[in-house]
């Protein structure tokens, strides 16, 4: 479904620090991908709880995070000369980022829903996309 770049052990550099170490080592490039899309929406998952709850400081932490990975992972992975997909791509996990920025500054659970819906469905195409290799 995208295109990854050659320089492999950068993006498993990435990946390692935004705290999927345990995972990393080993892993196919596909499966790299699977693993940071599933970390985002665990956050997410979190996130929405810490809504419910009134943790603003926990809310906080999960959604930095998982913007940490859409940016450092995911959108980091991605090889824009590549064109389509990849630039379809890029610019779902932006739609995704600047979500998530406005449900902090808005305070706004809704946003938080948006974000993590949109990523589900990449999740579920990426799913279905490597499964057929």
């Amino acid at each position: 479904m995208t295109t990854m770049t050659s320089a492999g052990s950068r993006h498993a550099a990435t990946y390692t620090r935004i705290g999927l170490e345990t995972r990393v080592n080993g892993a196919s490039a596909t499966a790299l991908i699977s693993l940071l899309l599933e970390g985002a929406l665990a956050d997410l998952k979190r996130a929405s709880l810490y809504f419910a709850q009134g943790d603003v400081a926990r809310r906080g932490a999960a959604i930095t995070h998982a913007i940490r990975i859409l940016q450092d992972g995911l959108i980091a992975a991605l090889d824009e000369r590549q064109g389509g997909v990849a630039r379809q791509l890029r610019q779902t996990y932006d739609l995704a980022v600047y979500w998530l920025l406005n449900c902090t500054t808005r305070r706004d659970p809704l946003m938080l829903e948006r974000a993590r819906t949109v990523l589900e469905g990449v999740r579920d195409a990426w799913a279905q996309a490597t499964a057929r290799q």
